[in-house]
Formats: structure tokens, C-alpha cells, sequence
């Protein structure tokens, strides 16, 4: 937590567009997204920010993670053909074997 509070402080100080998305990460036949960690569980398809490579790489070892895995990640919000996707710059934290959804947790 002290880690996802200095990283909001951050970015903040220096007026970023990014904001920060918790939630699971989870995989379909398109590719990585975002189940947020929220009422609505909105979700997100998720894209790297020009010359990153963070979901690239994260996909490629997302068979290896053990499920779920509550993430965090620094992106922007952006709307893909009528869809919500980020624009992931980095990853804030990551946890394996552990779900962020209150239903999931009763």
C-alpha cells in the first residue's frame, strides 16, 4: 500500500495523465485485460504505451503466474472501438494466488 500511495504522490507532482488500475489479470483468445478491482468490475484491454514492451512481456509469461493475480498498473485510459483499454506505462505491484474481488474472497 505505502508503495501505490508514493507512486499516486508521484505522478501527481508531476502532472501525468496516468492514473493507477488495480484489479486480476486475466486472459482470453484477444489478449491480456483487466478486471477491475471495483463494484462495476469494469474491464480493460490492456496495450503498452509507445516503445514499451509490458504486456508484450507480460503475456508471454502469463501461463507460468498462478491464478489469480491481483496487479496494479500505472496507464492511461484510453477508448479502443468503443471499448476500455489502458495504456499501460508500468507495473505497480503484483500478486499471484491472490484475487482483489470481494466475492472471490467470501
Amino acid at each position: 500500500m505505502p508503495k501505490i500511495l508514493a507512486s499516486i504522490i508521484f505522478l501527481i507532482s508531476f502532472g501525468f495523465a496516468n492514473d493507477i488500475f488495480i484489479g486480476t489479470l486475466e486472459k482470453d483468445d484477444v489478449g491480456l485485460y483487466l478486471k477491475r478491482c471495483a463494484l462495476g468490475s469494469d474491464i480493460y484491454t490492456l496495450k503498452d504505451q509507445a516503445k514499451s514492451t509490458i504486456i508484450k512481456d507480460l503475456e508471454k509469461k502469463y501461463t507460468k503466474l498462478k491464478k489469480p493475480i491481483t496487479i496494479s498498473f500505472v496507464a492511461e485510459y484510453e477508448e479502443c472501438n468503443g471499448k476500455n483499454c489502458l495504456l499501460v506505462d508500468s507495473i505497480d505491484e503484483m500478486t499471484e494466488n491472490e484475487s482483489c474481488h470481494l466475492l472471490d474472497n467470501l
